[in-house]
């Protein structure tokens, strides 16, 4: 299972970036192609496992990053604290379809077993179609110890009813709502197809404004202004001392979120490539 992976005919790289919906029926179809599989006592190698997490993982509040990053950070330490012959988490779940391993449950421990360069883990196959994982995923993050938001819980419960997955007691267990409010959601659901809108392709927020008649265009200097107002509240929380502490304000800063760090990275390699060559140049001559 090396190099470019692919299923019903997509490689799986642009599966992850798939809206929810579609990404779905195609998994949904290739339940019917069985190729047989069994993860080894030792655990599957890491660069085996799939994620998909915008069909898998449910936590997808933005405002709460910073806080599954520190939790993956604190599991990553805790791995690097261990044996390193013995350095394992609780199992992830996976499911087969076609010839790949897709992760169900366990999307921030595979990533702690990255930062601490564990390259086998141990996982646990389950059984099912597509929407029975797309359940569990939901329900194992209901009760994990990072919790899922108001709004992650929301927006699991929409996507389901959307779908038609489960029935109206059974989404409002996996999500944590309630099933007056399930009721509610198939309800919306009903109206927007009446509509002729596509309550599928939809969150629970675009659900709402659907259904109001909002559209949620921002103006053309929408970014600038949201650029403009963090630029001021950093100078007025740093002012000159952000600048003199440069480098101390970067360690910090990929402590607190290596996703900040990574988007930089990304949208200023190429203005500083000369920068980045001299320093592995340098090292290459240490």
């Amino acid at each position: 299972m090396s190099g470019m992976r692919y299923l019903a005919g997509h490689q799986t790289e642009h599966l992850a970036t798939m809206p929810f919906h579609e990404a779905v029926a195609l998994l949904r179809d290739a339940e019917s192609i069985e190729v047989p599989g069994e993860i080894p006592t030792k655990g599957l190698p890491l660069d085996e496992i799939v994620t998909l997490e915008n069909v898998f993982q449910h936590r997808m509040d933005e405002a709460a990053e910073i806080e599954r990053e520190q939790h993956i950070k604190q599991l990553s330490i805790a791995l690097k604290q261990m044996d390193p012959e013995h350095r394992a988490l609780d199992p992830i779940l996976v499911m087969r379809l076609e010839d790949l391993w897709v992760c169900v449950d366990g999307h921030h421990r595979l990533s702690a077993y990255r930062e601490a360069q564990v390259t086998t883990v141990p996982a646990r196959a389950i059984e099912g179609s597509v929407d029975d994982a797309i359940r569990v995923a939901a329900k194992e993050n209901t009760k994990a110890k990072l919790n899922l938001t108001k709004r992650d819980r929301m927006n699991a419960a929409w996507r389901f009813t959307a779908q038609r997955i489960g029935s109206r007691r059974e989404v409002a267990e996996d999500t944590g709502v309630s099933t007056s409010q399930v009721s509610t959601m198939r309800r919306m659901r009903e109206e927007i197809e009446a509509m002729r809108g596509n309550p599928a392709a939809m969150d629970y927020r675009e659900a709402q404004s659907f259904l109001r008649g909002e559209t949620d265009e921002r103006d053309e200097g929408w970014e600038d202004k949201q650029i403009a107002e963090i630029e001021r509240r950093l100078s007025k929380e740093f002012g000159k001392s952000l600048h003199k502490n440069s480098t101390l304000f970067a360690q910090a800063l990929h402590n607190f979120s290596p996703s900040t760090v990574r988007a930089i990275v990304q949208e200023y390699a190429s203005e500083y490539r000369e920068e980045i060559e001299a320093i592995f140049d340098e090292e290459d001559q240490e």
